[in-house]
């Protein structure tokens, strides 16, 4: 038996079952984007369980968490509906900040409050403007440019004897 180990999808996929069965488990609600999926579930039981065979289709919203485990050999289609979202402006900022001589500057321990204050408003300050900065239109833009220009997958399917 083979599968797919415990985790979520960020995306809305529809998952159909071409050959073979496969059992779903499905625990909680889905996780808000952008959290991380610890790698075994919190629930001892999973909220839903079923088998999908030949011509069955499943729903899976994104941030569901779930695992599934074929019986024997077993082929599913995932058609990926895509989220992009403001999170993307996350990622920007990072690399904003990791790149800016402002942000990484360090304040001395040994300064005084009035010193402390006065830096932790010029952090504040500048966080503000590269924030500002950010186009989260054009990020958005890039991302769906990225994800439309991705070469086809090829897979080969074989009956076991």
């Amino acid at each position: 038996d083979s599968g797919l180990p415990f985790h979520h999808d960020e995306e809305t996929v529809i998952a159909v079952q071409i050959a073979g069965r496969k059992q779903w488990s499905l625990y909680g609600e889905p996780m808000p984007p952008g959290m991380p999926c610890s790698s075994e579930p919190t629930e001892e039981e999973p909220r839903q369980q079923f088998t999908l065979s030949p011509g069955d289709a499943l729903f899976l919203p994104a941030g569901q968490r779930h695992q599934c485990r074929a019986e024997g050999s077993s082929l599913h289609l995932a058609l990926v509906v895509e989220h992009v979202h403001g999170g993307v402006a996350c990622e920007q900022l990072k690399e904003l900040l990791e790149a800016d001589t402002q942000m990484l500057d360090p304040a001395p321990a040994v300064l005084g409050a009035e010193t402390d204050l006065a830096r932790i408003e010029q952090y504040r300050r500048r966080l503000h403007e590269l924030v500002d900065s950010i186009d989260i239109g054009k990020l958005i833009d890039q991302k769906r440019k990225i994800r439309r220009t991705a070469k086809p997958v090829q897979f080969a399917w074989r009956e076991e004897t």
